[in-house]
């Protein structure tokens, strides 16, 4: 039984390898079998779709020597794809056709049970209906394609109708025009009389146009090597022109105040607050010309260039020796540091002399708050020491404003934090309290004293510590 068992698997598998030996580049190679191969393959590779592609592709081919291996490796790849109505019906076809098959051991024991389950009968009739579906749209097709050939009959009948009628309508046309050769014969005689007439009355007229036409193209060359002298001319000073006003803007490369000038004083950026710069941008060539506008501010600043509201990045044209108004709003991040000295370059491109941009600096001054925080700890409270207090003072000494502080407190986790009377505060962690959304002006103080109880028996002492952060 184990022997007749090995025979039974090694057949289809030795099937298989005869496909797929490896044949001589000038050998014939079965379209047949290389579809199979190719499902095989990506049987193999799982790729089931592909898989079930190539193996209907055989299944179309009756006579085929590989319905057998084709009907059970599609219905496998059906199965694996979840199509188990198509599995059984495939294993029910290879089961009818090939009853003596060997490949039922290659069979998964899955396979072999969902499929059957499946009501074969319904299956059959699903497939009797679809092939009755099937042949009733061959025979619409037929009858589609006959009423086309008749229709086509139609049209080649009327084709050679109107090839008659051409013929016959030519040889009528033939007729008329020998009719009319031989009363040209007959007039010719007399044309030649007035064509000699006319010749000469010709002759006389193209001497006379000739030479006024070669008074007229004298003429006409006189003026075009005059318009040519004075497009020369105009294309020479032209050029001078634009040489002229590049050099007037490459000037500007080492002196940036003809092209740009800050309209107002000493310029202070506050952190975090948006400042407005109005710039005076000057056209200082001799042609209309308009500058693109780039900043290269330090990483975290914010800005752009507006016109009337609008933003921009190009100028208008700008008449020669005119100027424009431009507002550059920059924006500083808040971790500038207050009195520092700032210079933000500012890259001007003319769009006529581009090849060499103008570059410049904005100077300013940097305004910061500076905060610092203060912490003095009570450890009892009227000589209860269940209650202790912590007084935070926070003092901005810098020259700006501290919008949006938050200040956290770490406390020890054997207190607790309480609102009676005390600062509103909100809980972070158990160790953890926050005071958020102040707003400190430059010289202000502000304080806030914070009610603690102990959590549990006694505690050595309260210990406190504030941080300060600016959004």
């Amino acid at each position: 039984m184990k022997t007749k068992k090995i025979a039974r698997t090694l057949i289809p598998s030795a099937a298989l390898l005869c496909l797929t030996l490896a044949q001589p580049a000038h050998a014939y190679q079965s379209p047949e079998a290389q579809s199979f191969i190719s499902g095989f393959n990506s049987f193999k590779n799982k790729d089931y779709q592909s898989a079930i592609k190539q193996f209907s592709t055989l299944l179309g081919q009756p006579e085929s020597q590989l319905r057998e291996l084709s009907l059970v490796f599609l219905a496998r790849a059906y199965f694996k794809e979840g199509n188990t109505s198509e599995s059984a019906y495939l294993l029910y076809l290879w089961k009818q056709e090939f009853p003596d098959s060997n490949l039922k051991t290659t069979l998964e024991q899955d396979l072999m049970r969902e499929t059957a389950k499946i009501d074969i009968n319904a299956i059959l009739a699903r497939k009797e209906q679809e092939r009755i579906a099937r042949e009733k749209a061959e025979a619409e097709r037929i009858a589609r394609e006959k009423a086309e050939q008749e229709r086509l009959a139609a049209i080649k009948a009327e084709e050679e109708r109107k090839a008659r009628e051409k013929a016959e309508a030519e040889r009528i046309a033939r007729e008329k025009a020998e009719q009319e050769r031989l009363a040209a014969i007959k007039a010719e005689e007399e044309r030649k009389a007035r064509e000699k007439a006319e010749a000469e009355r010709i002759a006389r007229e193209k001497a006379e146009q000739e030479k006024l036409a070669a008074i007229k193209a004298e003429e006409e060359r006189k003026a075009r090597e005059k318009a040519e002298a004075e497009r020369i001319a105009r294309e020479k000073a032209a050029a001078e022109r634009l040489a002229n006003h590049k050099a007037s803007i490459f000037a500007a490369v080492s002196a940036p105040k003809l092209v740009m000038a800050v309209s107002s004083g000493d310029l202070v950026a506050v952190a975090g607050k948006e400042m407005v710069i109005p710039l005076t941008i000057t056209n200082p060539g001799i042609m209309a010309d308009s500058f693109t506008l780039a900043t290269a501010f330090p990483e975290g600043w914010q800005s752009r260039f507006e016109i009337e509201g609008k933003p921009i990045t190009t100028t208008a044209e700008i008449a020669p020796g005119a100027s424009t108004t431009v507002q550059l709003k920059a924006k500083p991040p808040v971790s500038v540091l207050e009195g520092q000295q700032l210079a933000l370059p500012i890259r001007l491109t003319s769009q006529v002399a581009g090849d060499r941009p103008i570059s410049t600096e904005i100077a300013m001054t940097a305004s910061a708050p500076i905060v610092r925080a203060v912490v003095k700890k009570v450890d009892s409270v009227d000589g209860d020491n269940s209650r202790a207090q912590c007084l935070v003072s926070v003092l901005n000494v810098g020259s700006a404003e501290a919008s949006s502080l938050n200040i956290t407190i770490n406390h020890p986790a054997s207190y607790v934090p309480v609102t009676d009377g005390s600062a509103t505060f909100s809980k972070v962690s158990g160790e953890t309290i926050r005071i958020s959304q102040l707003n400190l002006a430059s010289g202000g103080l502000q304080e806030f004293l914070i009610n603690f109880k102990v959590k549990g028996g006694t505690s050595k002492g309260i210990s406190c510590k504030a941080e300060l952060t600016l959004e």
